[in-house]
């Protein structure tokens, strides 16, 4: 999202990247935002005019308030999603199915889920990329499937 100039305002560097990513998304057909967590983004309407939204949230009952949360501003702000998606991250079996019966419950799709992979560890704390993952992966396997069903491959 990038940072403040000063003075705790974001207005300037939203204004600048609302441009810019309006020049990119009529140039390419799939553009992705990692966007830091928080609901700032969704009241400027930095992310406008977006076709998939994807919420990535961890199982706990605040994580999943905050879905919540963002599924409401987006009405509330009328930002124009056509779809959006939870996942689950560092998931267990269990909170899996957690995270699945409270995307229904707020009326948003279910993708998938990632649980714990020790390899995510080991290469954040070598600093390795983690494009770098090997294929067997299980956060790798996860992840195709994600993007399986959310139709990005």
């Amino acid at each position: 999202m990038g940072r403040t100039e000063g003075g705790g305002c974001y207005r300037y560097v939203n204004s600048v990247l609302t441009r810019i990513m309006d020049t990119i998304s009529t140039n390419h057909q799939v553009v992705l935002m990692d966007i830091e967590a928080g609901l700032e983004h969704i009241s400027r309407r930095t992310d406008r005019d977006v076709d998939t939204m994807i919420i990535v949230t961890d199982p706990s009952l605040m994580e999943l308030k905050t879905a919540k949360r963002i599924r409401d501003l987006l009405r509330e702000v009328h930002v124009d999603v056509r779809e959006v998606y939870l996942i689950g991250n560092c998931c267990s079996e269990e909170t899996e199915e957690l995270v699945r019966d409270w995307a229904t419950r707020i009326g948003v799709k279910y993708a998938g889920a990632l649980s714990y992979d020790a390899n995510v560890a080991e290469f954040n704390l070598k600093g390795i990329p983690l494009p770098k993952l090997p294929s067997n992966s299980l956060s790798v396997i996860a992840a195709r499937r994600i993007a399986n069903t959310i139709g990005l491959i």
